[in-house]
């Protein structure tokens, strides 16, 4: 869990998307791997993807 407390958000642009540091940025900070972080946020891209999906059918 603490890969996932130490991710830093970046700006937000004008259709308020986030950016996400690097894997290489957040590497250095904590010092090892952010393989558990990466799997975090691959499994949650779906989650998201369906949830938007139901959204827009509901509409």
């Amino acid at each position: 869990m603490r890969e996932l407390e130490n991710i830093y958000v970046k700006n937000t642009d004008k259709e308020g998307k986030i950016m996400i540091e690097s894997k290489e940025l957040l590497r250095k900070r904590i010092n090892r791997s952010s393989d558990f972080a990466d799997a975090i946020m691959m499994r949650m891209r779906w989650v998201v993807r369906d949830l938007e999906a139901t959204n827009s059918s509901l509409e």
